[in-house]
Parts: C-alpha cells; sequence; structure tokens
C-alpha cells in the first residue's frame, strides 16, 4: 500500500524540519510556506491531508490560505488541519468556520497530532468507499 501523502504549510523553518522528521516516518511529507504555497503552489500532487499552521510569518494571512485551499478545486475536499497558539474563541470558529477540519492549539502533542492525522485520513478513505 502506497503512503499517504500530507502537505504541511509552515513558515518556521525548525518547525519544518521537525514535522517532515517526526510526520515523514509514516506518511510522504510536502513542505511549503505560505507565501510560497499561496504565490507558487502547484496541485499535480493529490494530497490525502492538508496541516497548517495558522502562526504564520510571512505576509501571507492563515485564513487567506484557508480561503485559497477552499477555492481550489483539488483542495477542498481534502482534510485541513489547522494548528496555532492564538488560544481565542473567535479565531478557533472563524478557522472552523472557512472550512478547516480541526483546531489545534500549539503546542501540540506528538500523539494527539498523529491520532489526528490518522483518524481525518481513516474518514476520508472511509468515504472514498462509499
Amino acid at each position: 500500500m502506497e503512503k499517504e501523502k500530507i502537505l504541511i504549510i509552515e513558515d518556521d523553518e525548525d518547525t519544518k524540519l521537525y514535522l517532515k522528521y517526526f510526520i515523514g516516518k509514516k506518511f510522504y511529507v510536502y513542505l511549503y510556506n505560505s507565501s510560497d504555497f499561496y504565490y507558487k503552489f502547484n496541485e499535480s500532487v493529490n494530497y490525502d491531508l492538508i496541516i497548517l499552521d495558522l502562526s504564520i510569518k510571512n505576509k501571507i494571512e492563515g485564513e487567506q490560505v484557508i480561503k485559497k485551499i477552499k477555492s481550489s478545486e483539488n483542495l477542498r475536499k481534502i482534510s485541513l488541519i489547522c494548528i496555532s497558539a492564538q488560544t481565542s474563541l473567535e479565531e478557533k470558529e472563524n478557522v472552523i468556520a472557512l472550512g478547516a477540519d480541526e483546531f489545534m492549539l500549539k503546542p501540540v502533542a506528538n500523539e494527539k497530532l498523529m491520532e489526528a492525522i490518522l483518524t481525518h485520513l481513516y474518514k476520508a478513505a472511509k468515504a472514498n468507499h462509499k
């Protein structure tokens, strides 16, 4: 069975490397920073899951990235997990309203992140077999 493909949109280089190492043990990992994703993204890969860090350092806001994902024919149906250090209920509600499937607070424990990844991949696989 082929490994699932996970797209990670993250601006912090250390976090990107860590996520690639941690998640890359079980899945193919594709890394983008927010501005490269927003302006240069190639939709030719069929991703199975997207992880977006909303704590973006570049000029592109996390909400803009969500809107781009949800407006894309190829990406809109893919599960989107958003992570953020912001704890406001308003931000969480806004992110979910924009189409995120899950909102997780930083720091996210490895086990919790892996559990969320596996849950969303399982739901997607189940939905595709109906």
